[in-house]
């Protein structure tokens, strides 16, 4: 846990120094959703959370920096994964026009308190009261990089929460065309 802590605030450091490079390149977002999902087969427990995929298209182009990204998706997931108790539901989806994709993690976790939503996106910050019993606490710095790294493309995220029914994350990111060589997620740096 205090190595997850450090590169966090590493993380944190690089994008708020202006060392933070984006290495940005077009793909297939739905596919970075469905691979960035696979790495947390070993948490979901059959059974216990319900996952739903629900893709505008079966592929969506965007332009941005796929290991962000990527980093979003698992900061968001794990978020929901924590605080959706057995028996709940965890949709990831997209929808699209012609200039944006909006990709939407949801849950039917605890949810979180009206009065906590505007300082998700602040270091440190803990809604106690969207804990699920027996889960384990977070740094308190995933979302306020997901914000950061969603500021440095020049898009927003936002959430939508409800105690008792869940909680909904929502960035968007800019819609490309498919390129004559899509950017191979497999072959891209680790």
């Amino acid at each position: 846990r205090m190595t997850a802590m450090v590169n966090d605030l590493l993380d944190l450091a690089r994008i708020e120094s202006g060392q933070y490079v984006l290495h940005v390149s077009v793909f297939d977002i739905n596919e970075l959703i469905a691979r960035t999902l696979l790495t947390f087969e070993a948490r979901i427990d059959v059974g216990r959370v319900e996952i739903s995929l629900d893709f505008f298209e079966d592929h969506c182009y965007v332009e941005a920096d796929a290991d962000q990204i990527a980093q979003i998706l698992r900061n968001l997931i794990d978020n929901a994964i924590k605080f959706t108790p057995e028996g709940g539901r965890l949709t990831l989806s997209t929808l699209a026009d012609k200039r944006l994709v909006q990709v939407r993690v949801a849950d039917s976790g605890r949810g979180v308190a009206a009065e906590d939503i505007p300082y998700l996106f602040d270091r440190f910050y803990k809604a106690e009261k969207a804990h699920t019993p027996g889960a384990q606490s977070g740094t308190g710095l995933g979302l306020s990089i997901v914000k950061r790294i969603i500021d440095a493309h020049g898009q927003n995220v936002a959430v939508e929460s409800e105690l008792g029914r869940g909680t909904a994350f929502t960035f968007t990111l800019k819609r490309s065309e498919k390129p004559q060589q899509p950017t191979k997620l497999s072959q891209r740096r680790g």
